[in-house]
């Protein structure tokens, strides 16, 4: 029997997941490929607590090229630019492309840009959370020019649980070692919107009693120098941390597959395309049609799991199984200085214990992966 070639583009939560399965168990009859843009892949978990200083970068980086290796799988670094799929067909920068029996696509997202952006950031700085590495590099050296900086106003643009862990870690970084810093987090609509009011009113205390100045309901748009609400007030800002709605990075434009009116691949309850039966995908890059659910590492997480079967029972001849969404999922906020929120349903607790249980389960998420961290 000659083998199928599954080729795994990107290096997200499931696919990480994923390869885990096949150190254990190897796909039958079968030749796999990762093709990620680094050798290393993010804990999005973790990443406030890296920006709090709670956390080495060696500590949330999956080692992509070594758990390939372990699993059998080959690894080939590049970006993924341009899907065929009419005709299987993957290709990376560089002009090398990879013809697959199936595809599984799992890259993740970027956050979306304000209205303005490229056009109006002239004198400011406007940069992504993600990608991780980008963002630590930008901090890395934003850390080298404060010190001799008078002010500088630093603002983080969205309210959901991304912006206010950001916003505190941020905070807790850097203005305790820069008097001259101000933090800000702006967003529209109010904060942590669908959350319990129990969870938004204590961020609320957090971001008074650090000083991080709160602007809710706040449609921003860039200007020079700053963000302007909708109606002409400009908060003055020297950068701007993006943590808004996620957003493909545009590469599936034109691939052929169905997509849904953001770009995301439109799946079946298996996770496969509702154009191309031979493609899955997973994480945030998927929008699951029947049952749509945020975009959040909790679910990609679960995604895992569905796309090993699936791959497996493929490749033996067997009918695939159906992701199904929990109605539920904890959310557990670092608050950066050793507390944590939590909140599952109506339920929500809080204090130093809640960030050991959340710190507990990290690590034991991190523990079934190599790691590691090089520039």
């Amino acid at each position: 029997m000659t083998n199928k070639t599954i080729v795994l583009a990107g290096g997200g939560h499931a696919h990480a997941l994923l390869l885990h399965q096949l150190i254990r168990k190897p796909l039958p009859d079968a030749q796999v490929v990762m093709v990620s843009p680094d050798r290393y892949t993010p804990y999005s978990g973790m990443l406030p607590g890296l920006i709090a200083g709670q956390y080495q970068p060696n500590e949330m980086h999956i080692n992509l090229a070594e758990l390939c290796r372990l699993a059998g799988c080959e690894f080939v670094k590049g970006h993924a630019v341009k899907l065929d799929a009419d005709n299987a067909i993957l290709s990376i920068d560089g002009g090398r492309g990879f013809h697959y029996d199936w595809l599984s696509i799992n890259t993740g997202s970027l956050p979306q840009s304000p209205e303005g952006f490229g056009q109006s950031d002239r004198g400011m700085t406007v940069i992504g959370v993600k990608p991780v590495k980008q963002f630590l590099s930008w901090l890395e050296d934003l850390e080298v020019q404060l010190p001799v900086l008078p002010y500088f106003a630093l603002g983080v643009l969205g309210l959901g649980a991304a912006g206010a862990e950001v916003a505190l870690a941020l905070e807790q970084r850097l203005c305790q070692r820069f008097p001259g810093v101000t933090t800000h987090l702006v967003g529209a609509g109010g904060l942590l919107s669908g959350y319990p009011l129990t969870v938004q009113q204590y961020v609320r205390e957090q971001l008074v009693a650090r000083n991080i100045r709160l602007h809710e309901n706040v449609q921003a748009s860039l200007v020079p120098g700053g963000l302007q609400n909708g109606q002409g007030k400009t908060i003055f800002l020297n950068a701007v941390v993006l943590c808004t709605s996620a957003r493909p990075d545009g590469w599936l434009q034109g691939s052929g597959l169905s997509l849904d009116e953001q770009g995301f691949v439109r799946v079946d309850n298996a996770l496969r395309s509702l154009s191309h039966p031979n493609v899955f995908a997973a994480g945030d890059i998927a929008t699951l049609s029947s049952q749509p659910h945020p975009k959040s590492g909790v679910y990609a997480v679960r995604h895992a799991a569905v796309l090993e079967v699936n791959l497996r029972h493929l490749l033996m001849g067997k009918r695939t199984i159906a992701y199904k969404p929990q109605r539920q999922s904890l959310a557990l906020l670092n608050m950066a200085d050793g507390r944590a929120i939590g909140a599952r349903g109506a339920v929500t607790v809080s204090g130093r214990w809640v960030w050991h249980w959340k710190h507990w389960l990290d690590q034991r998420f991190m523990k079934q992966f190599p790691r590691g961290f090089l520039r």
